[in-house]
Order: structure tokens, then sequence, then C-alpha cells
């Protein structure tokens, strides 16, 4: 990026000299951060840094420095760094209307909210890292209560055992109800309690209106880290809501798990086969934390048992519809 400004600042740019599709491989390399610096070069550089092509799928990685825009939070594990809203503005507000899928790290509330309120076409979302994060980041404005959102994966996989999520089954009810598109929903890797009752009267106050029973029928996946309130009733029940719904999985604590990145990966029951969203999770030291790894126990709906549910607290069990 200093070679293309002192090459421009001069007057007698070689770079303008290269053929454009050079030009053009080059500029597709640049994470957008650096696009948000390119661009404002010259309109040669701004003309090709706007293509609607480079901001449809994005990542969003705040730069390991103490550079303006990035702030550091301390956390157990060491220092995470986070995005400043102001700076994630910058780099994004000319563009916010070609963004279909973003992968972000190091969020706070007000970042996660920015991307769903003001990224109109956002179809996959995923949120990797963080040190808390609550209702309110999926909390929406006011304004926004009653418009419906295009997304159609959701995805939050803390990055470390400090990742804590104050989110409830209410909150996450509400969220998928305003996603009529939504399919898919995967929180992984983090602190965070989903109680089965509340997501479900969520769900049932939903269907009581005929004009909105067709909000969740478009669910078909849903994966959560907690499995202690939920009992065979609830797993029927959620299945018998979303009409459409084929897989849940229910998971262990999951600060407690053990290598869950290469679980993830090499089961490719649970969904995730995204070797770009998992290799981002960091895998524990089984030494050191003396966690064992949970099996993968996968059951038909109809063979649902309350004890079940109890008796195997560390595995992950998955529920099909058969």
């Amino acid at each position: 990026m200093i070679l293309l400004e002192n090459h421009t600042l001069h007057g007698n740019s070689m770079f303008y000299s290269l053929p454009s599709e050079i030009i053009w491989n080059i500029i597709q390399m640049l994470e957008p951060i650096d696009l948000s610096i390119a661009r404002s070069v010259s309109k040669c550089m701004r003309a090709y840094c706007d293509h609607p092509e480079l901001w449809k799928n994005i990542c969003l990685i705040p730069r390991s420095t103490d550079e303006g825009g990035i702030n550091k939070k301390k956390s157990d594990r060491g220092a995470i760094n986070l995005w400043r809203l102001s700076t994630l503005k910058a780099i994004l507000q000319p563009h916010l209307n070609f963004i279909k899928k973003v992968r972000v790290w190091g969020v706070r509330d007000n970042i996660v909210r920015y991307l769903i309120e003001n990224c109109y076409s956002l179809q996959d979302l995923t949120i990797v890292g963080w040190c808390t994060l609550s209702d309110h980041a999926f909390r929406l404005n006011p304004s926004f209560d009653q418009k419906i959102l295009c997304l159609n994966r959701l995805k939050l996989i803390g990055h470390q055992k400090s990742s804590f999520t104050s989110m409830d089954g209410t909150t996450l009810g509400r969220f998928i109800r305003q996603c009529p598109q939504l399919e898919e929903v995967f929180i992984l890797n983090c602190q965070v309690h989903l109680h089965a009752d509340s997501l479900l009267q969520t769900f049932c106050h939903n269907v009581s209106s005929k004009d909105n029973s067709h909000i969740i029928s478009s669910l078909k996946t849903l994966t959560v880290p907690t499995k202690r309130t939920w009992t065979g009733q609830n797993v029927a029940r959620l299945f018998e809501l979303c009409s459409n719904l084929e897989m849940l999985t229910l998971v262990p604590d999951s600060d407690q798990f053990v290598d869950i990145a290469n679980i993830i990966h090499s089961n490719s029951a649970l969904g995730v086969n995204d070797v770009e969203y998992t290799k981002s999770i960091p895998v524990m030291n089984i030494a050191e934390e003396n966690y064992s790894q949970p099996f993968i126990v996968e059951k038909s709906l109809q063979s649902i048992k309350d004890e079940e549910l109890f008796a195997e607290d560390d595995n992950i069990i998955i529920y099909r519809e058969y």
C-alpha cells in the first residue's frame, strides 16, 4: 500500500501501467481494511476497490496492533483484538448494499447490531471471538421490530474459554422470527445456556398468529451449547413447531470442550464443514484442562426418553426427523 501511494504522489505510477487483469487480481487479494485505504489513493483505485464482487463475501479481522480503531480486551487467556464501531463504519459504509456474507472476529454488541441492521442483503453471518456478547447484540432498534431480515445462516463461535454470551432463549427466538429465511443456527464454543422453555414459548406465541405462522418454518438445523434444561418433550415440541426442522444438536457446556474444532469438522452430521470457520477455534490442552473427549450420539426423534438427555451430559446428541 505504501508503494502504491508513493507512486501516485509522484504522478508517475508504474502500477497503473499493468494490464487491468493483473491489477484486478492484486486488488482481489486485499482485505476490506486495505481496500478502504486503497480506494482513497485515486479515482482509478476507487473504481477497482468499490467493485461489488469484492464486498459480497468479506472477512473482518481486527489487526493485532495498537493502531487507532482497534481495542484490546484482556481475558484469562490474553488480549483479544476488538473492532471499534467507528472504524468498521468507515470501512463498510460505502458498500453496505453489496454485502451478503460476513465472517467477523473480535466483536462487541454494537458491532453485531450494526451489521445486522445495515447490511440489507446479509444472508450469512459468522461471529468468531468476543469477550462478552449480550442480548443487546440481537435486540434490534425499535424501527427494526417489524422488519424482515434475509439472513439464511447464523453462527456464533467463541474462540476461547472466556467467550461469554448472556443471550437467553427469548431473545434468540424473537430474532429467528425476524428471519423468515433463516435455515441454520449454530452456537458453539462459548459459555451460554439457552433454556428450552423460553425458546419454545417464543415460538408458541409466534404460531398462535395465523399471519406469522410461516416465520419459523424455514429453520432446518439448530445447534445449541446446552441440554441441561431440555427434556424429551421439549425436543419433540421444537420439531412440531418448526415444520421443516431436520436436525437438532445439543452439545455439552462449550467451555469444557476438548478439540471442538476437529469434532465439528470431522463430523459432517453437525453440518459445519467449512474449514475457514473451524480453523479459527483454538484447541484446548487435555493435560492442562483435564476434560474428556465428548462423543457424538445420533438419535431418532421417535426414540426420545427423558432420562437419556440427562444420562449423556458429556456427549453431543443429535436428533433427526426421520
